[in-house]
């Protein structure tokens, strides 16, 4: 049998600066864990400890070994920082497998190029995982086992499902990758601030347009809970949190009784969720789940607070479009819960800015984030993005400046263009452009009066819609606003 050695990469940077260490990465801290049960020797970069996922420790890790294999996870939002991590990687272990996955990569109809056409095609990665990592890890045994081979044409062999690779110049592949079937494993930050990450539950019952997370779960074991009391301790100091990865957790019985069972082993450590705002339309039920599971902070998906909006960007509730009178009733009970629960609990609230919204929706925006406010409330508001593989996408892609630019799919770029509102085009770009020259806000609803005086003066403006570094963008903000 071949000797493999796996070294799994983290391309994810925290506020683009700094980088998000191999462990806090959830998704590959899995894939770890399967790969090692295979008794594959596999290391996760950045290392616990390490600012950067230097790339002459990854070829140290990789020396010695028949065959090395980069995995790189890729978000849809740092893609750029992608790019960059392999083109350094290749330079330095030039004969290394290379292969991509993460929420970036999803395979669509075939009408249009898609980003597994992107990642095989223009990146010239030997092969994509789509969906969850189990083909990750049926491609490293059967590469070991030799019944998968690395030619110069490609990978010949046996391509797991969700696997995609070249073969004679064309892509093979089918559906998407399931959980491999582990135990659940436990991992921390790398971060200033100290998180124990667990995932009990994937699953989302909403089905929106715009989202793109795969569902998956795992099963805690006696090793799961003695990890979350080591880390627990270990970090005692540093007020640390159990981050929950779920995608909706309060909609999965799995994820809530796992909560309840951490509880009942005794470990007090205090949880941080992601919460659906319709939740909050029920503030007295919210209110004692939250002090019952010991949750100190929460990540609240609002989205908006227009119902004609939220049909057009596919916002549902367990399948159905949310209307106005839920909407409205959200709000109110998640007012009534912050005033009841700002000592205890910060709130992280997300909206999405949209070619749908109009200066009516802006106005409600403006409106409901002045008034959901305090110390413990922060704001993110940022662009919608029609990610590969999402509805939103297929409905509306001639709207897109270049639909086949995945660098133009992040929190720091404009990717739609001004024929599809110019209103909220230059709203959008006022904002993003504020936002990169005043980053001493902690806020962006603090930057809505501003971008909505842009939009409202009629000024035509462009930006920033670059693929460049993000130092590049904030130069190019500087002309447009200054």
């Amino acid at each position: 049998m071949k000797e493999l050695k796996v070294a799994l990469v983290n391309t994810q940077y925290h506020g683009r600066g700094y980088p998000i260490g191999g462990m806090e990465n959830y998704g590959l801290l899995v894939l770890a864990y399967a790969i090692a049960g295979i008794d594959i020797e596999v290391g996760l970069f950045p290392e616990v400890g390490k600012s950067t996922a230097d790339e002459e420790r990854i070829a140290d890790f990789l020396k010695g070994a028949d065959i090395p294999i980069i995995g790189l996870s890729v978000t849809n939002s740092q893609y750029t920082e992608y790019r960059q991590k392999l083109a350094k990687l290749r330079s330095q272990v030039p004969d290394a497998i290379f292969v991509g996955g993460g929420p970036a990569f999803m395979r669509e109809d075939g009408k249009y190029k898609d980003s597994v056409d992107i990642g095989l095609l223009e990146d010239k990665l030997d092969a994509v995982n789509v969906g969850h990592a189990m083909p990750f890890v049926e491609m490293c045994y059967s590469l070991r086992t030799e019944r998968l081979r690395r030619t110069k044409t490609g990978l010949e062999g046996e391509i797991s499902t969700g696997l995609y690779a070249l073969k004679d110049g064309k892509i093979i592949g089918q559906e998407k990758g399931k959980m491999p079937n582990i135990p659940m494993p436990v991992g921390i930050t790398n971060f200033i601030f100290k998180r124990i990450l667990v995932y009990a539950d994937g699953s989302c019952p909403n089905a929106c347009d715009y989202c793109t997370c795969p569902r998956g779960s795992l099963t805690p074991a006696e090793s799961t809970f003695r990890q979350i009391k080591k880390y627990a301790q270990y970090f005692s100091k540093d007020h640390p949190l159990i981050s929950f990865s779920d995608n909706n957790p309060f909609m999965t019985k799995k994820s809530v009784e796992f909560m309840r069972e951490i509880r009942r082993r005794g470990i007090t450590t205090p949880l941080s969720v992601y919460a659906d705002d319709a939740m909050f339309a029920n503030p007295e039920y919210m209110r004692n789940l939250v002090e019952e599971l010991g949750i100190e902070s929460i990540f609240i998906g609002r989205e908006t607070s227009d119902a004609q909006v939220a049909a057009q960007l596919g916002r549902r509730l367990k399948g159905k479009l949310r209307d106005q009178d839920l909407l409205d009733r959200s709000i109110k009970g998640l007012l009534e819960f912050n005033r009841q629960m700002r000592e205890k609990v910060a709130i992280r609230i997300g909206y999405i800015v949209s070619p749908f919204d109009n200066p009516n929706s802006i106005a409600k925006l403006e409106e409901e984030t002045r008034a959901l406010s305090g110390r413990n409330v922060t704001h993110i508001i940022s662009p919608l993005q029609a990610h590969f593989g999402t509805e939103i996408r297929r409905k509306y892609r001639d709207l897109l400046i270049d639909p086949d630019n995945p660098w133009l799919m992040n929190e720091d770029t404009l990717s739609w263009s001004r024929e599809s509102n110019p209103y909220m085009h230059t709203f959008i770009s006022g904002m993003l452009a504020f936002y990169a020259l005043k980053r001493k806000h902690k806020n962006f609803h603090q930057l809505i009066p501003s971008a909505k005086r842009l939009a409202e003066s009629g000024k035509e403006v462009e930006g920033p819609v670059t693929s460049s570094p993000f130092e590049e963008v904030q130069r190019h903000c500087k002309t447009l606003i200054v």
